[in-house]
């Protein structure tokens, strides 16, 4: 009912061949690709040649000050980024966090709760309730 594809990172299965999920595991793969993928802004060109828009502009926080106003920004791209791609999730918090390594290296930490519906339209079916999720972004 949520579809079947191939899951990113890219690995192989036991046949070899490309790893492909259906249900939770395919729509937490989508989120992730979504919010690590660079979308179009003026500043740059989308990463899909076939569709520059789809992704989101986490990719402009990159060496940014960590301020509340990163965290917001970082806030809006993901529940953009969502709502417009992703009509199987229904955002319901995202809480951002900015790392820094032991090699100076920043990180974003994007924790997202959401649920898992048909279609995203209202009085929609509830698939999956409160699904948590965390997805990482280099910002170095």
């Amino acid at each position: 009912m949520l579809g079947r594809g191939i899951i990113r990172p890219f690995r192989r299965d036991d046949k070899n061949d490309f790893a492909n999920a259906e249900g939770e595991d395919l729509v937490r793969s989508c989120v992730g690709q979504l919010l690590n993928m660079r979308g179009a802004s003026p500043a740059a060109q989308g990463e899909l040649e076939w569709d520059p828009e789809r992704g989101s502009l986490l990719y402009l926080l990159r060496q940014k000050k960590n301020n509340p106003m990163l965290k917001d920004l970082a806030k809006a791209y993901a529940m953009t980024v969502l709502q417009r791609f992703e009509p199987r999730v229904r955002v319901k918090s995202v809480v951002v966090d900015k790392t820094q390594g032991a090699d100076n290296a920043q990180t974003l930490i994007i924790r997202l709760r959401y649920d898992v519906i048909r279609v995203n339209v209202p009085g929609n079916q509830v698939i999956l309730s409160d699904v948590d999720q965390n997805v990482t972004l280099s910002l170095s």
